[in-house]
């Protein structure tokens, strides 16, 4: 898809979906004030606002959820001998939640 299309497409989704006020990002929940409009590239579906870290962040895995579940499990296997204790299981249980899983 040639990017003046693309363009026109987030131009659209910015016009049905506008902008929240400053507040806090709903993956990292970091203060911005600065909202990215996050769509899927599949099926150029509005998302919603998030952060600019979190976009580039999904950006660089593709939005590929295999690659973002595959970095979680990856970043909880670090945790397995340094957090506190029930750390993982209360994360898990909130991840869990987030997701509706």
């Amino acid at each position: 898809m040639c990017s003046n299309s693309l363009a026109s497409i987030r131009k659209e989704l910015k016009k049905q979906n506008p902008q929240p006020p400053p507040g806090n990002c709903p993956i990292c929940n970091n203060y911005t004030e600065n909202w990215i409009l996050d769509h899927c590239h599949f099926n150029h579906s509005f998302r919603g606002y998030i952060c600019n870290n979190c976009n580039l962040g999904l950006g660089k895995f593709n939005d590929d959820i295999e690659i973002v579940q595959k970095a979680l499990l990856y970043l909880q296997s670090g945790y397995q001998n340094t957090s506190p204790p029930g750390f993982l299981t209360r994360f898990n249980k909130e991840l869990n939640i987030y997701l509706d899983i």
